[in-house]
């Protein structure tokens, strides 16, 4: 579900859109941007292609993130390298392949003709399934730049992300986490759990977690590439931290995660 605030700033800034007529694109009405934000509370459903990290088929409520430009990303990329694979899959939004293999027959009519059905087979599973996939992540890393901030769709679910020291960090509003770890407010975005670990509002690493490790040596990169810019360009950095990252974690909009209706 979208957090009352998030409607609230929605609600405002499409009121404003119609009461002052600033333009929108021509195929989308102000009348119809008011009537998208209250459906936004029964929750928000994007249907990502496999093609590039900003495709998504067109609806509403993207067309509304369009015009109060807003960047919405996901990671469910294809690799374009792995040609067979590239090409069986063609330009498939996830609902269309979900649907496409969980019918009799469906998944072995997309391999036929392959030169390994069996492998092409569960490698397409396995993509259908995931939200995120490593050429994907790879290509979220190049298409975020360095302190931006933008909202991803994982698996149908929305969060804020943002990129530190050359790390893409998500917003982290789990209730458990927050409880176990209150200086919690960002966690690194990895393939793996292995990987990630959590950060506070000025990226120190959060004490007690189980990957500290991971994210002390981070950190120890991270102060070892402000150093290289001279004593003048750590101060820098660290102001325009510390300045954005106070702007991020009180900025009431955020407050809660986004949920998907489900796919």
């Amino acid at each position: 579900m979208l957090s009352k605030p998030i409607m609230t700033a929605l609600e405002y800034t499409v009121s404003h859109y119609a009461k002052h007529n600033i333009s929108v694109p021509g195929f989308l009405n102000k009348e119809r941007l008011l009537q998208i934000v209250p459906s936004l509370a029964k929750g928000l459903h994007l249907i990502p292609g496999c093609r590039r990290c900003q495709d998504f088929i067109a609806c509403d409520e993207l067309y509304l993130f369009y015009v109060l430009n807003i960047k919405v990303i996901h990671g469910w990329v294809c690799d374009p390298n792995d040609k067979e694979f590239f090409s069986v899959l063609g330009n498939c939004s996830r609902s269309t392949l979900l649907k496409s293999i969980s019918r009799p027959g469906g998944l072995a009519k997309l391999v036929e003709g392959t030169s390994n059905p069996s492998s092409l087979s569960k490698k397409i599973q396995k993509f259908a399934e995931s939200g995120l996939t490593k050429y994907g992540l790879r290509i979220l890393h190049e298409e975020i730049g360095e302190r931006q901030l933008a909202i991803i769709c994982i698996n149908d679910q929305f969060d804020v992300i943002y990129k530190c020291s050359g790390d893409l960090f998500v917003l982290e509003t789990d209730g458990h986490v927050l409880t176990k770890f209150g200086e919690a407010l960002w966690k690194r975005l990895t393939l793996t759990e292995e990987e990630s670990f959590y950060v506070t509002m000025h990226f120190d690493p959060v004490k007690g977690q189980k990957n500290i490790h991971k994210a002390t040596e981070w950190l120890e990169r991270k102060l070892s590439d402000v150093d290289d810019c001279g004593d003048k360009g750590k101060e820098q950095a660290s102001k325009k931290g510390r300045d954005r990252s106070s702007q991020v974690s009180n900025v009431g909009i955020w407050g809660d995660k986004a949920k998907g209706r489900g796919s």
